[in-house]
């Protein structure tokens, strides 16, 4: 299985990129893992701690409450309910309290909350619904 850091630089090439032109920090790790990422409440005051250098994270924890956007798309799904709400709350943490700090993405869901990882396995009663002959 290939690491992150080989995801990354395929990117590099992909995209004909480098690490000077695009100096974007990925850091990678357990979204789980407290050591990554800890639960906190959400900061309504700037945070005393300032940002360290994002060139030298080697987890999340020391960006809370400094960052002003998050980007997660195509990911909740992936985790049962408990899980999502987790990562929800740890990403929350990491907000910054200055106006227009957000959470944004995109995400399958299922009304169903009792399917595996989202999905359900029921069809939708509208779904299932017989179709009407017409009168003629």
């Amino acid at each position: 299985m290939q690491s992150a850091t080989e995801y990354w630089d395929l990117g590099h090439r992909l995209f004909r990129s480098t690490s000077e032109s695009f100096p974007a920090k990925f850091v990678p790790g357990d979204v789980f893992d407290p050591a990554h990422i800890t639960v906190t409440p959400p900061f309504y005051a700037p945070p005393v701690d300032t940002l360290p250098d994002l060139s030298a994270l080697t987890s999340l924890n020391p960006s809370r409450g400094h960052v002003s956007a998050i980007h997660s798309s195509a990911f909740f799904h992936l985790f049962d309910e408990e899980k999502q709400e987790h990562i929800a709350r740890a990403m929350g943490g990491l907000l910054s309290p200055e106006p227009g700090s957000i959470i944004l993405g995109t995400h399958s869901a299922s009304r169903n909350l009792n399917g595996i990882y989202g999905q359900s396995s029921e069809r939708s009663p509208k779904a299932a619904e017989p179709k009407k002959a017409s009168q003629t």
